[in-house]
């Protein structure tokens, strides 16, 4: 009788169900565990993967970082001053080139004009002077 003061009943396996639903609640709460830790291992491959990815950023960032301050430094050292005042003499003296060449066109041309012009009253000088010789040569030959 004391079994029933407990609560207890004296019929055999009379606690299978609630062990069975006990043990089903416990598998239920296992496979819960082995999906979150499923879940855990494939957080950290993707968390081990996002790491080595970050690790290959940084990598080529500090790459990019050396390469860009290289190429400041060599830029840095161009003296683009020297070379710009350098460029500047170079054209002033072409321009002075070219000025004198214009200078020494014109006067060539100045010549030749004055040369064409003192040759032409050459020309026509001649053509008088022909033309008085043929006068002069028919008034002979008329004459004579």
């Amino acid at each position: 009788m004391e079994d029933q003061d407990n609560g207890e009943s004296d019929v055999p396996f009379a606690n299978v169900p609630a062990i069975s639903d006990s043990l089903a609640t416990l598998e239920e709460e296992l496979q819960g565990l082995k999906s979150a830790s499923e879940h855990i291992d494939a957080s950290q491959e993707a968390a081990q993967e996002a790491a080595s990815a970050a690790e290959k950023v940084s990598s080529a960032t500090d790459d990019l970082a050396s390469s860009t301050e290289e190429l400041i430094q060599r830029i840095e050292a161009i003296d683009f001053d020297g070379r710009f005042e350098s460029i500047e003499d170079e054209i002033s003296d072409v321009q002075k080139e070219v000025q004198t060449v214009e200078e020494t066109v014109l006067q060539a041309k100045e010549t030749i004009g004055e040369r064409l012009d003192r040759l032409e009253t050459l020309v026509t000088r001649a053509i008088m002077a022909v033309a008085v010789v043929g006068i002069v040569l028919a008034l002979l030959v008329s004459l004579g």
